[in-house]
């Protein structure tokens, strides 16, 4: 799990492309490099290790990114990957270009991601009244992932960034326990009068 400076690293480096590529007007093109990227990564994991493997000189990992993306990305993701190598960053690229999306999607495509846990499988029916629900309360498209939990027993969680609706069958259940705990500590302070 990433370390809070390195949250900060991440959130910093990302913010700095968006900004640049928001204010020069590139902000789609610089995204279509990001996802590519992305996938690249994803991909080919090898090559992500090679990137950030502090045996192998800055000098050296330059080179293999200016063969590897000038002229195929946007100079200015080029450049930012230039600058993450020179600052040995590149073991921190798929958390940084990670947090580039969740800014991109929240400030210029007004997209969220949400996570709903429900105890069964969802059909694509239910999903599209959880998106409708979610995008009427909120003002924004919900980005759905979804996951399965069987100890809910019934019902969904849906968590919106720091948010969590309760809606599982688990917590009503515990939700009334703490009730009935709280009116027996009433209770019990109130026969002691």
């Amino acid at each position: 799990m990433a370390t809070s400076a390195n949250s900060r690293v991440t959130a910093v480096y990302a913010e700095a492309l968006y900004e640049a590529a928001a204010g020069s007007g590139v902000a789609e093109t610089i995204r279509d490099d990001i996802d590519s990227l992305r996938g690249l990564l994803a991909e080919y994991p090898a090559f992500a290790r090679l990137l950030a493997d502090p045996k192998i000189e800055a000098d050296k990992r330059e080179k293999i990114l200016d063969q590897t993306f000038e002229g195929r990305v946007d100079r200015r993701v080029h450049n930012f990957l230039r600058v993450l190598n020179r600052r040995w960053l590149l073991g921190s690229l798929a958390a940084i270009l990670a947090e580039y999306v969740r800014v991109d999607d929240q400030r210029r495509l007004n997209r969220r991601e949400i996570e709903v846990v429900s105890a069964t499988d969802l059909d694509e029916a239910m999903l599209g009244r959880i998106r409708e629900g979610i995008s009427a309360w909120g003002g924004f498209e919900p980005v759905i992932r979804v996951r399965q939990d069987s100890s809910l027993l019934g019902g969904l969680r849906i968590r919106i960034g720091d948010r969590l609706i309760d809606a599982s069958v688990v917590g009503q259940l515990e939700r009334l326990r703490e009730r009935l705990k709280e009116g027996l500590r009433t209770g019990e302070a109130t026969t002691t009068k």
